[in-house]
């Protein structure tokens, strides 16, 4: 884990499921879907990468589990309308938007 900055925080794909790693220490998540951040450094942006990682979380619960999150601003929100993402609550008043996948 040496290779890690201080502070950093990243999402591994391991055999049994996704970790997030957080200054040098491994957190595996397994049950449930909860997605709460996803961060591309901007030099890495508008290549794929956060919309790979979304299907990536989507494909682990093998397209069975419910998805929802929370996301500000119509930017993000159209990012997660492009990997099939529902509005499923709009609050005006934080410009802050209650996201859903539902597998089919």
């Amino acid at each position: 884990m040496g290779y890690l900055q201080r502070g950093s925080i990243f999402i591994l794909r391991r055999e049994e499921g996704f970790a997030m790693v957080r200054d040098g220490s491994e957190y595996p998540f397994n049950c449930g879907a909860d997605l709460m951040f996803i961060y591309i450094l901007p030099e890495f942006q508008g290549g794929g990468i956060g919309q790979k990682l979304v299907e990536q979380v989507k494909k682990h619960f093998n397209f069975r589990v419910p998805i929802e999150l929370t996301c500000e601003t119509s930017r993000r929100r159209e990012f997660f309308e492009r990997s099939d993402f529902i509005v499923a609550k709009y609050h005006q008043d934080y410009d802050m938007y209650h996201m859903k996948w539902i597998p089919e």
